[in-house]
């Protein structure tokens, strides 16, 4: 049967808790939600950005969201056909990482008790039981995805040639048998807690109190040279004979890993001892470590002692300075960050060390890995168990720099030589779920050639068949871009996509989309799997095109890639849109073969802050939870109050009371409507909106078209702050506020003709308002839908308001005259504190015939509405009379009687007083230049804003005490 609406009285009033989910589960059980079956239509795609299986709806999820919908829900009233494609991310260490909790709290097995295929059932039946909870929360935000379509990145348990875990094999393979993935050796974040390579999005930098100390490198042969330190102008104003070099360092316990000290090459403090070997001050004297002292454009000659060691195994500045200068890579720490007891003793280690220093062929990366520079008496230990040890045991052989610290009283005894310490803030990265110290670490894993698979990525953003909106993100893309790195994509993980790599007992490696293949290029010989995963930002990079089916060549793929906008967060550019971009166009070929994009449009939304706009964190308490506001305030409410403010470059102010704001906003939309109702309007059969006669009607009707089409742009530009506004300023102002008021004289009046064309006019322009503001606010407008007309379809689905030919300027100019009085006349009202219930006179002096006409044709509407008891027309201002003038006409209000105008001269001159009390401290404290640069951004912001207000105030009053005084 098709479906209808039929109309029914209306509800007082909206209640969002009942209503949402019965018109939610509605919109599913109707289908609204898949594309539209027809060849003809415009395909329109958005994927979903993924949330962690794990998550939990947060106000970024929210916006996001919003964003899309809006974008969504317009698309498919415009006719399109429209799949907004939703799925979840299996999230690697966050979900094994709640599954290892949970067994801790149960106390069963650990997961390494439990074995690899144990553990994996568990993650499963965990996800079936609790994860993608954030898809019932988008539900509830009226997310209006095609659910029968939900993806995971992981794909489905125990499916046989699982498409989307297809997908993920077929691309590693054709990578690596392409050139383009490969196994090596290189540094990265290494989590100690979960004992896995992360990524950088991973990790927090966060300031702690930190140390730099200051240590001696002996020069080999206790050879000396003259330090010389000059000023500015080239004055010496130090010189000793040396016989070391000193160094400054935060971690102390990577220096049994150096592998040289750099200097800047235009450095001369050093250059008599460039090329000259220095001795690690650190493990047993008889095996003392020599290493050589090179140059390098690294060092900052003005950054600490100028010199810097280089620990190329744990840190990524100096791996890149090793790398250039081919110094030895020494490893110094295992899976769990304390310092390595494996390999030969140190003594033998040592020794090869020694031989790579004064210039022996370096070995393999293997072996150089296997040399441990460990001393026997710091193995086993914790980094910073052996930090400690090895800071007291320099220090006890003289080798820490001494400073003598100033006396701080005349008659005490001369202060003793201390170690050189300096107590500093310094950035230290932390692994954001483990909250441990990071180390960067020299380990083999797989890594993808980004650099190639970036090539046509950049080109396509170049040459437009990408753009950013706003357009500046496209330089932080580039600058990614042309400097990226080699993308490490395993993950010492059990939770992910296994990578397809087998060995055989030789070493050799096969890479294969299943082992039976792997088998069959090994010839039979007996394999083991590599036991790393992928990192989770691999399979999500392959979400535009796996969720559509590949690397089967299915309908919607062909129909849906490429997909027609993102919606995300600028922080994933790199992580995320970048590789999409590299994958898409690397993989995806069109029927020439030509590299297609994953996406024409990348919108990256800003920030959402709190209402003083600082960044929301748990530690200041001032998380808005979204589920929360939908309780307080329903969903519409949440989603206008975001769309509203999402202006391009712009972040968004988040409150209570704005939310509150927009609840109020679908309240006045209801009690319009319910105005409308009661007025008997309704659209009659064959209504034709060009044949209107009454000049409020063909206002009315050619401000919608306007707005309209000002909806259209702003939501073609990405400007949703300005299609809203557009939206709400029509429903709220023109139609509520004014064509409402004005339209009760014609549904209230003994005109049967004006009546009819009238109630016709007000419910065609509602329905238009419905229609517009659905996007942003779907339950309510549905739910009026329903109740004010006999209806064929859902909103969701009706058709998007095609206005043309409604523009009328003659009506236009007259009604916004018409509203330019009235609210002219109101305004003086009030500044001159006029009682709100006294009826005043009202004299159009110098109207033009033309005005006069206006004011004949609408004098019951200026009388009604500005609560004047007469308005005419006179050559002279009338004496104690208010003025305003609207064009060439003043108008005058004669106030004799009406108000005191000595006491409202003085109430006024109190006022102005107390205003330029509040602009004067508000000017000089902002004219304090030591509080704009130390207050936060957002006091600051407050205080200006505050005198905008009072500024804006004073001018009012100082225009009303003006016509007081003219009066």
């Amino acid at each position: 049967m098709p479906f209808t609406y039929a109309r029914i009285m209306m509800d007082k009033t909206f209640n969002p808790a009942e209503a949402e989910a019965r018109i939610y589960a509605d919109w599913e059980e109707s289908g609204a939600f898949k594309p539209k079956d027809d060849p003809n239509a415009d395909p329109f795609c958005i994927v979903i950005p993924p949330p962690n299986v794990t998550g939990r709806l947060h106000i970024g999820h929210a916006l996001n969201n919003t964003l899309q919908d809006v974008l969504i829900r317009y698309k498919r009233m415009l006719g399109d056909s429209v799949l907004w494609q939703p799925g979840t991310d299996h999230a690697g260490i966050a979900t094994q990482m709640v599954v290892e909790r949970q067994l801790a709290e149960r106390q069963e097995p650990s997961r390494r008790d439990m074995g690899r295929e144990k553990f994996l059932e568990r993650v499963w039946d965990w996800k079936a039981e609790s994860g993608g909870q954030i898809m019932t929360q988008l539900r509830r935000l009226g997310a209006s995805c095609d659910w029968s379509r939900e993806r995971f990145t992981m794909g489905e348990k125990d499916a046989e040639n699982d498409q989307m875990q297809a997908a993920v094999m077929k691309v590693f393979v054709e990578l690596y048998n392409q050139g383009l993935m490969y196994r090596g050796k290189r540094l990265v974040n290494w989590d100690p807690k979960f004992e896995t390579a992360i990524s950088d999005l991973e990790v927090e930098n966060i300031e702690v109190d930190g140390h730099m100390w200051h240590f001696k490198y002996p020069l080999a042969g206790g050879k000396t040279y003259t330090y010389v330190e000059k000023d500015a102008d080239g004055n010496v104003v130090l010189e000793e004979e040396r016989d070391y070099i000193s160094i400054a360092t935060t971690r102390p316990e990577t220096m049994l890993g150096d592998g040289a000290v750099a200097v800047h090459p235009d450095d001369e403090r050093y250059a008599p001892i460039v090329g000259e070997l220095c001795e690690i001050p650190v493990g047993p004297k008889e095996h003392r470590r020599l290493i050589p002292i090179i140059t390098d454009e690294y060092p900052d000659p003005e950054f600490g002692s100028g010199a810097v060691k280089i620990t190329g195994a744990h840190d990524f500045n100096d791996y890149e300075v090793a790398k250039r200068n081919n110094i030895p890579l020494y490893r110094l720490m295992d899976t769990r960050a304390a310092m390595r007891a494996d390999g030969a003793p140190y003594a033998q280690c040592a020794e090869q060390a020694m031989a790579l220093a004064k210039g022996a062929d370096l070995p393999s990366e293997a072996e150089v890995d296997a040399i441990n520079l460990v001393p026997e008496n710091y193995r086993g230990l914790d980094r910073f168990e052996a930090r400690e040890k090895i800071i007291a045991d320099i220090t006890a052989e003289g080798l820490a720099v001494m400073v003598t610290p100033e006396a701080k009283d005349v008659d005490e005894d001369a202060p003793q030589p201390v170690p050189y310490v300096e107590n500093k803030k310094i950035q230290q990265p932390f692994g954001d779920r483990s909250h441990v110290v990071i180390e960067p670490m020299l380990t083999d894993q797989w890594f993808a050639n980004a650099g190639e698979l970036a090539k046509e990525a950049i080109a396509a953003v170049e040459d437009g068949r990408t753009t950013f909106h706003p357009k500046n993100w496209e330089k932080t893309y580039f600058e990614w871009m042309r400097n990226i790195q080699p993308w490490c994509v395993s993950r010492q993980l059990w939770w992910g996509h296994q990578i397809p790599a087998w060995y055989d007992e030789d070493g050799g490696v096969y890479v294969a989309e299943s082992e039976e293949a792997a088998i069959a290029q090994a010839g039979g010989k007996k394999l083991t799997r590599d036991p790393d995963v992928l990192d989770t930002w691999f399979s999500s990079a392959l979400w535009p095109f796996s969720t559509l089916g590949w690397p089967e060549n299915t309908q919607e793929l062909e129909r849906f890639y490429p997909n027609a906008v993102l919606i995300t967060a600028f922080d994933i550019i790199f992580f995320w849109v970048a590789r999409m971009m590299m994958q898409g166009l690397h993989f995806m070929k069109d029927e020439n073969g030509k590299p297609q994009i994953p996406f024409k449009d990348v919108y990256i939304h800003a920030l959402v802050r709190d209402e003083k706009g600082q960044k929301m964190s748990k530690s200041k308490g001032n998380v808005i939870d979204p589920l929360e506001l939908i309780d307080e305030f329903g969903a519409d409410a949440v989603r206008f109050s975001l769309a509203s403010q999402a202006g391009q470059g712009r972040d968004i102010r988040m409150s209570k009371q704005r939310v509150e704001g927009y609840r109020n906003f679908g309240t006045k939309l209801w009690n319009a409507a319910r105005f409308c109702e009661m007025n008997e309007c309704a659209v009659p059969a064959g209504f034709d909106p060009k044949t209107v006669s009454q000049t409020v009607n063909k206002w009315i009707l050619s401000e919608a078209q306007a707005t309209v089409a000002a909806v259209e742009k702003g939501l073609a530009e990405y400007r949703f702050n300005e299609a809203a506004a557009a939206a709400y300023r029509f429903t709220w102002n023109i139609f509520c506020d004014w064509h409402l008021e004005f339209a009760k004289p014609l549904l209230q009046g003994d005109d049967e003709a004006a009546k009819a064309e009238c109630r016709a006019t007000t419910a065609y322009v509602l329905d238009i308002a419905l229609k517009i503001l659905h996007p942003f606010m779907p339950f309510v407008t549905e739910a009026l839908w329903e109740q004010t007309g006999q209806r064929d379809t859902h909103l969701i689905v009706a058709d998007w308001p095609r206005l043309e030919g409604l523009d009328d300027a003659a009506a236009q100019s007259e009604m916004d005259w018409l509203i330019s009085v009235i609210t002219d006349i109101r305004r003086v009202r009030a500044e001159m504190n006029v009682p709100a219930g006294a009826q005043l006179n009202a004299v159009a002096v110098g109207a033009s015939g033309e005005i006069a006409g206006c004011i004949e044709r609408n004098r019951p509407l200026i009388q009604r509405m500005a609560r004047l008891a007469e308005i005419t027309l006179g050559d002279s201002v009338p004496p104690a009379s208010a003025q305003t003038v609207i064009g060439e006409t003043t108008f005058a209000l004669p106030l004799e009687g009406v108000i005191d105008f000595g006491a409202e001269r003085e109430r006024i001159a109190k006022e102005l007083k107390k205003l330029d009390g509040e602009i004067t401290r508000l000017e000089k404290k902002l004219g304090n230049e030591k509080f704009v640069a130390n207050a936060p951004e957002a006091v600051v912001a407050e205080q200006r804003e505050k005198l905008g207000d009072y500024t804006a105030q004073k001018a009012k009053m100082a225009e009303a005490l003006s016509r007081l005084e003219q009066a």
